[in-house]
């Protein structure tokens, strides 16, 4: 059977995804716990899109399509659980992690995700765009709300616990794939970067925003405060316009390198191994790299060296892995390669 036509600028958003991911886990170091600040900045910031975008790619992938329901979960969730329960299973026997279901975290939110893509789709499906625009304006508006609210330490009532959920990411992620803004990509991909650069400074500067659901003693893991949800808007916009047929200039000739043949399998491969890459890079940062980074004592600047060189090492060390336990028959089935 031949493989479904992909699109590209959904391949690279994973490719970027997963190196967010992989970057900012090599720049949290000490037990899970001190994020490493050189003085300066906190470089993890720049790589705190890689989870979201994961689920705007899911929303832009899933919603709005005809759904079976029976056939649907038994394709989410094999392709999920399979590999999910594999290394959880290697990280009790090797004793990686004390608690193997929480450290894997971001699979159980996805699968949780998963539950309401039918019931969102449905949404989407028969909702005019303004009706979704008025969905991510509220999400936006709450996001922005509950961020000042925890950041002023300002005592409130409000109740809106809906609207900031990882499902508010994948109508976002959906929205941004259908939306045309500009017939000029340049304007959209110059915009977008520089909300990316503002809004990385400002976490930087202010942090994450894990625990901003009111009146539920809940702390996600999941930055559903203001300045990531520009991040990563930005992030999906730059790469969706970047492969647009109008871009022109400097724009034109970074398309074309990233769909050179060599750039292009690369990021295919990565797109395809991001999940494998994801489940790989947890065992070897725990089992390895935080055990490396606690014999280090090196001044500032040698340790974001330390740091960029085991975040490549990484990066290609769980590719290499996922694309070869894909390869073998059976164990395929459970690599996270797709």
């Amino acid at each position: 059977m031949a493989e479904k036509t992909r699109i590209k600028y959904f391949d690279t958003l994973k490719f970027l995804a997963i190196l967010g991911v992989i970057f900012l886990h090599c720049f949290i170091l000490k037990e899970n716990i001190l994020i490493i600040n050189f003085n300066i900045v906190d470089l993890n910031q720049i790589g705190r899109f890689g989870v979201p975008l994961f689920l705007l790619i899911s929303g832009a992938l899933l919603l709005n399509r005809e759904i079976e329901l029976k056939s649907f979960f038994k394709k989410r969730f094999v392709r999920i659980c399979y590999p999910l329960f594999f290394f959880i299973i290697i990280a009790y026997l090797f004793n990686i992690y004390a608690r193997p279901l929480v450290a894997f975290w971001y699979c159980w939110m996805v699968l949780g995700a998963y539950l309401a893509v039918p019931i969102m789709n449905i949404f989407v499906k028969y909702a005019s765009e303004k009706e979704i625009e008025y969905f991510l304006a509220v999400f936006v508006i709450t996001a922005l709300l509950y961020q000042t609210f925890k950041l002023f330490n300002i005592k409130y009532s409000l109740d809106l616990n809906f609207f900031i959920t990882p499902i508010s990411y994948l109508i976002l992620g959906y929205y941004l794939s259908t939306k045309e803004f500009d017939k000029f990509p340049n304007k959209i991909i110059l915009i977008s970067f520089a909300l990316f650069v503002i809004s990385t400074i400002l976490k930087m500067k202010f942090g994450n925003f894990f625990d901003i659901y009111p009146k539920m003693n809940l702390s996600s893991t999941l930055d559903l405060g203001i300045l990531q949800i520009i991040q990563v808007s930005s992030v999906f916009l730059i790469v969706k316009n970047v492969y647009s047929e109008h871009v022109t200039g400097i724009f034109s000739s970074v398309k074309g390198f990233l769909e050179t043949n060599i750039v292009n399998g690369f990021i295919l491969s990565v797109s395809k191994a991001s999940y494998g890459m994801y489940l790989v890079h947890m065992l070897f940062l725990k089992y390895y790299v935080r055990p490396f980074f606690k014999t280090l004592t090196l001044s500032s600047t040698n340790m974001v060296i330390a740091c960029f060189a085991v975040f490549v090492a990484l990066f290609l060390g769980s590719w290499i892995i996922t694309v070869i336990l894909g390869k073998i028959p059976y164990i395929n089935k459970i690599s996270g390669y797709a």
